[in-house]
């Protein structure tokens, strides 16, 4: 199923046993475009930090009852390793999460080898080759600098060849796969009419952080033909569509 990033923020994440908290923001590597880890706005259960929870503990979202539903304790998550709000995430970080609950480091094995970080509870994995990108992380001070915000990406700005053609209004998540399948881009500032139209991650040339910016490998007229969607929190009816399409 399709999702849209803007509608699960706020979801409530209810753990085995109890709520703690409500989706946030999702990681995710620009780099292939791989979802990683769900952030949980645990304020007023954990005052003062974030919890994040990979993606392969997580079910599938309840679009009626606004809900994503973790395959953990409540217990599990106040004692995993603390994250303070809005501190990045270091490579250290995702380290201590995966040994605390003996998950098999997805960067060990190629960071996107299969869709989610696959739970391989108590494997050995000390002396295998790490990946480019971890050795990347090393070099960022211990930060992945491909490990990125889907609500930091909303709102930069979309380019067409030279010309701007609108900014990123929202991502659009593959739950089977964890993949962040689509771009919605709202043009109501550049072209004719202003709407929201669906573009394929893999149209993305580039994405540049320090400028705030996506380039895409279409040009304006491309842009144009895009697919529309009737809202800027599109349906799963008219993602599908889309995807159809």
């Amino acid at each position: 199923m399709l999702w849209s990033i803007r509608e699960l923020q706020g979801y409530t994440l209810e753990a085995t046993d109890d709520t703690f908290g409500a989706v946030a923001d999702i990681y995710f590597h620009d780099v292939g475009w791989v979802a990683r880890y769900v952030v949980a706005d645990t304020r007023r259960w954990l005052p003062g930090r974030q919890a994040l929870i990979p993606l392969g503990e997580l079910k599938q979202p309840d679009r009626d009852k606004k809900t994503f539903s973790v395959s953990l304790t409540r217990q599990q998550v106040e004692e995993a390793p603390s994250l303070a709000a809005d501190e990045p995430v270091s490579r250290q970080h995702e380290e201590d999460l995966h040994a605390y609950f003996g998950w098999r480091p997805y960067w060990v094995r190629g960071p996107f080898e299969g869709p989610v970080p696959t739970v391989e509870r108590a494997r050995e994995y000390e002396g295998e080759e790490e990946e480019p990108i971890a050795e990347d992380a090393k070099k960022q001070g211990g930060h992945d600098r491909h490990l990125r915000s889907a609500g930091e990406i909303q709102g930069y700005d979309v380019h067409a060849g030279d010309e701007d053609v609108g900014h990123v209004e929202d991502l659009v998540l593959d739950d089977e796969s964890w993949l962040v399948k689509f771009i919605v881009i709202n043009t109501r500032d550049f072209l004719p009419g202003g709407k929201n139209l669906v573009v394929a991650t893999d149209r993305v040339e580039a994405i540049s952080w320090e400028e705030s910016s996506v380039r895409l490998t279409l040009d304006r007229d491309k842009v144009e033909a895009l697919p529309e969607l009737t809202g800027a929190k599109p349906t799963h009816e008219e993602l599908m569509a889309v995807r159809k399409g």
